[in-house]
């Protein structure tokens, strides 16, 4: 309806009436009230893009800790690829044959099985076993995580375990550069070993994946020590002897996979007779017999997860029979033999007589002292029949 117009000359009270009903605007429609719930994602959307702005990036070490130890929400155990980047990551081939075509094995189903595997390992806890190849710091040399290399399966995976779940030590007392060296060379002298993990981590686009030894040595250690059989004992008691694998080699000792439980050898209980230097005893991989005895169990922690594992003392001497005494009455006060130098240390030069029994020898007066390896020959000049130890002189000049 088109409004009335009005000079200022004809304005009356009747007027005024008139215009004012004409120009009445409509009541604005009242509002449906807010749900509670509406409210509340309301109040968490806000509340969840106030943490994105407020979150500082996380560094590449928090990122892998929390890849690998993390149980809460925003950690994922297995990053899947698109539909695209499978389709990709997945071509099969075919060979036809007289009876039908059959799948070949190519580097696509090779990478599917390694995939399935890894993702079954992280979703069940299904222990999957490689071998160290090497390792990487994640970010700066001595100012990150060492991760070890894994190789598993077919190899198309890139499987690494960060150094704290691979073995148990103090983190917070291995944050500085020359303690972090220290956890390297033990990583490094793992290379070759054989290891057990469980998926924690598949990133299935990058074919990388995160381990943790921690979490396999606990189940695999408590399954041989602590769970009972029918008659409630374990499968495996103090004074029993497993076979274990040598998994890093220093000259005092070997630390030795039993089972579950790292336990460290010293060089003294690597054999009845003298080891001068355990490199030359064994080497990482090497298969050897240990008497378990003193089995602890302990809980360690690593970034908010617990895990119970196993302690214990061990002995490869004492899981072999001591033939020293019948060794022993074989070699002649007087007599001379031939032996190889063995180590060379301050009260003189061990060498190994036929046998490997163990002769030492005073350092030669003329000539340079013998090196390990070098053959020679020595008279026996003295014999202890209570500590079955024999001494003895070189008797030929040969240098080396």
């Amino acid at each position: 309806m088109a409004k009335k117009k009005v000079s200022t000359e004809e304005v009356t009270p009747e007027v005024i009436e008139e215009v004012a009903e004409e120009t009445v605007t409509e009541k604005p429609k009242p509002q449906k009230a807010t749900s509670k719930k509406a409210k509340a994602d309301d109040k968490e959307a806000t509340q969840e893009e106030t943490e994105q702005v407020a979150e500082e990036p996380l560094t590449i070490d928090e990122e892998i800790i929390k890849k690998a130890t993390g149980r809460k929400k925003g950690s994922e155990k297995v990053e899947a690829a698109s539909k695209r980047k499978k389709s990709e990551l997945y071509r099969s081939e075919h060979v036809f044959t007289e009876f039908g075509d059959e799948e070949i094995e190519t580097d696509s189903t090779k990478l599917r099985e390694d995939y399935l595997n890894l993702v079954e390992s992280s979703k069940v806890g299904r222990i999957l076993t490689g071998k160290i190849t090497g390792y990487h710091y994640a970010g700066e040399r001595l100012k990150s995580t060492v991760l070890a290399e894994v190789d598993f399966g077919n190899s198309t995976f890139q499987v690494m375990i960060p150094s704290y779940l691979l073995f148990d030590y103090p983190i917070d007392k291995y944050i500085e550069p020359n303690k972090i060296w220290e956890i390297e060379k033990e990583v490094g002298r793992r290379i070759g070993s054989e290891v057990r993990f469980i998926a924690v981590n598949v990133n299935e686009k990058e074919k990388t994946a995160l381990g943790d030894r921690l979490a396999a040595n606990s189940r695999v250690s408590y399954e041989q020590y602590v769970k009972t059989l029918r008659d409630g004992a374990p499968r495996i008691v103090n004074g029993n002897i497993v076979q274990g694998q040598v998994i890093s080699v220093m000259g005092r000792g070997v630390l030795i996979d039993c089972l579950g439980i790292d336990v460290f050898v010293k060089k003294e209980e690597l054999s009845w007779q003298f080891v001068g230097n355990a490199k030359d005893f064994c080497q990482v991989g090497q298969s050897l017999n240990v008497r378990i005895d003193k089995i602890e169990g302990y809980t360690t922690e690593r970034y908010g997860n617990k895990y119970k594992m196993l302690a214990a003392e061990g002995s490869v001497r004492k899981a072999t029979p001591d033939t020293r005494e019948e060794m022993y009455k074989r070699f002649h006060l007087g007599g001379i033999y031939a032996v190889e130098v063995s180590y060379r240390d301050t009260p003189g030069v061990y060498c190994v007589l036929p046998g490997g029994y163990s002769i030492l020898c005073a350092p030669p007066d003329e000539g340079e002292t013998p090196v390990k390896g070098a053959m020679r020959k020595v008279r026996i000049t003295n014999k202890i029949d209570d500590e079955l130890k024999i001494f003895g002189v070189f008797v030929d000049r040969t240098n080396n």
